[in-house]
């Protein structure tokens, strides 16, 4: 598969594929570990962004997804809906 963008935290990695899915590798406590719940919401991924510990996906609709420690972003459960539209 083609990769389109690739981003990094301090010990994972994670690309954004032709078919705008993400996959992820290194180490789990660093983002390269998706929950299912997550992956399922990884579709038509436009860029990938990276802290220390987590990664944030903007989809195409404007909506953003977020994985990894939540004390790095990875949980953007209390601010989703301002982040529907970016």
């Amino acid at each position: 598969k083609n990769v389109r963008e690739v981003q990094a935290t301090e010990r994972a990695f994670a690309a954004i594929l032709s078919d705008r899915s993400v996959v992820a590798w290194g180490n789990p406590n660093a983002g390269s570990y998706i929950p299912p719940v997550i992956s399922e919401r990884l579709k038509n991924v436009q860029h990938i962004a990276a802290s220390h510990g987590a990664f944030a996906a903007i989809l195409a609709d404007g909506s953003v997804v977020t994985w990894g420690l939540h004390h790095y972003g990875g949980d953007n459960s209390a601010v989703q809906d301002q982040l529907a539209y970016l």
